[in-house]
């Protein structure tokens, strides 16, 4: 799939309408890692906590700035991401008596998406992974033919969420 470039959607999913760059980065490898920087795929949790969706039409990638660390068997990974761009959000609102529709527009400073995981591995039968996610939504566009706005226009939230997963292959054939 082909990233969108239309300011007002979301830049890590494609609508399949139009023609885009779904993978393009710049990276610098060094002695025990390597800086990514461009729209390129995330996969975090084997694609359970964050996937790049390669199995539908509708792949993911995202505009972000990504780092590794790998020493002997723990890593370091983290990265921050743009999931939609800075823009203006317009929206009609209906007030008074008699009712008198006007368009009224709020600055919306884009949405983001950052991580930080530690992970630990023992070879292939025990590894054990350490994530914290931070997202931040600011205002979006109302859907159509919504009668209250304001929860759309005035969203700022911000989530932190933190998780672990221990997996592997203790024999082949057997994972958890």
């Amino acid at each position: 799939g082909m990233d969108d470039f239309d300011a007002s959607s979301d830049v890590t999913v494609d609508d399949g309408a139009t023609t885009g760059l779904h993978q393009g980065y710049l990276e610098v490898k060094l002695c025990c890692g390597w800086f990514r920087l461009g729209r390129q795929e995330i996969t975090y949790g084997s694609q359970r906590m964050i996937g790049n969706f390669n199995w539908s039409t509708a792949g993911r990638s995202f505009d972000a700035l990504r780092t590794h660390w790998q020493w002997d068997d723990w890593g370091l990974d983290r990265f921050g991401a743009m999931t939609r761009v800075v823009r203006t959000v317009s929206y009609t609102v209906t007030t008074g008596d008699p009712p008198v529709t006007e368009t009224r527009s709020v600055r919306s400073e884009g949405d983001y998406l950052a991580a930080l995981e530690l992970s630990w591995k023992l070879g292939e039968p025990f590894a054990f992974e350490l994530t914290t996610l931070y997202r931040h939504d600011g205002p979006t566009e109302p859907p159509a033919g919504a009668a209250d706005p304001a929860p759309f226009v005035g969203r700022e939230r911000d989530i932190v969420s933190g998780g672990h997963r221990l997996h592997g292959v203790p024999v082949t054939g057997l994972a958890y």
